[in-house]
């Protein structure tokens, strides 16, 4: 269970930094990964977790 949360906070981590706007002004989530939104992953995660 340890190592579960801690992918899941790496992950989140990742989500907000993905999340900041690129100077294009493309969602830099959109582009990395395929449209989903870093809110979205979350809340998958959490009800892997749970």
């Amino acid at each position: 269970m340890q190592a579960t949360k801690v992918i899941a906070i790496v992950f989140t981590f990742f989500s907000l930094a993905m999340a900041a706007p690129t100077p294009q002004g493309i969602p830099a989530d959109k582009v990395r990964t395929g449209g989903f939104s870093p809110k979205l992953i979350k809340a998958k995660l959490l009800k892997a977790n749970n």
